[in-house]
């Protein structure tokens, strides 16, 4: 127990310096950053509208918008909800502007995106 009070605020010590076992001390900290059942799943819901919404912007960068979507899987991933390394493929490709059709459609021709589509 010593080990979990290490790794907590003082503000944090206090929710759970009373507890009697790790797993109420967990359960309080789970809550306190997670947010309670309905919080987890209205933070996934708007995840999930983030993810299927996004697209590049003409003049984003690459790196700009793969950070953003980055950004919206790891955050559904701490949450508890995994998306699936081929469904964020697809969703790249979907969301770039024009000028990476022609890249795009090269990859397509080589059979490299074949698993993803």
């Amino acid at each position: 127990m010593n080990a979990l009070f290490s790794a907590v605020t003082n503000e944090e010590f206090k929710k759970i310096s009373s507890t009697e076992t790790a797993k109420e001390a967990w359960t309080i900290l789970q809550t306190t950053y997670e947010g309670t059942k309905a919080v987890k799943d209205s933070k996934l819901q708007r995840l999930t509208t983030s993810f299927e919404e996004i697209k590049m912007k003409e003049d984003e960068s690459f790196d700009e918008f793969y950070a953003k979507l980055k950004d919206i899987v790891n955050s559904s991933f701490n949450l508890g909800e995994t998306i699936p390394e081929p469904k964020i493929v697809r969703k790249v490709l979907r969301s770039l502007p024009k000028r990476f059709h022609a890249k795009i459609t090269q990859l397509r021709n080589r059979r490299i995106l074949t698993k993803f589509l």
